[in-house]
């Protein structure tokens, strides 16, 4: 498991989308922004959630489509420094603006 202070340095450069949450998950941690998961950070890399991109332009976004982990989909492992570039966190504003609503599951009620 990727060490804490490791998680909250990577965690912090989410802070320009919005209020920034970890949670241990799955031996890993989730990164919520805004109470909403926004990235994964596991084995001292930032996953970031793209689910709203096609993989050609995640790609273009952030380099790759590197994902956490087997089977994990909608995905891209992002550098640290892209947060320095105003205009890549502009694209990346973007791109998880139009992600797909989280359908609500079954049997629950809203």
């Amino acid at each position: 498991m990727t060490e804490r202070p490791v998680v909250e340095s990577l965690a912090a450069n989410l802070a320009v989308f919005g209020t920034v949450r970890i949670r241990p998950m799955f031996g890993e941690w989730m990164v919520y922004v805004d109470d909403a998961p926004a990235a994964i950070v596991g084995w001292s890399k930032l996953y970031l959630k793209l689910a709203g991109l096609s993989e050609a332009d995640a790609e273009a976004l952030c380099g790759n489509v590197e994902q956490p982990y087997p089977g994990a989909k909608g995905y891209a492992r992002v550098e640290p420094s892209c947060f320095q570039d105003a205009a890549w966190v502009e694209r990346a504003r973007h791109a998880r603006s139009v992600a797909p609503a989280r359908k609500p599951k079954p049997g629950k009620r809203r």
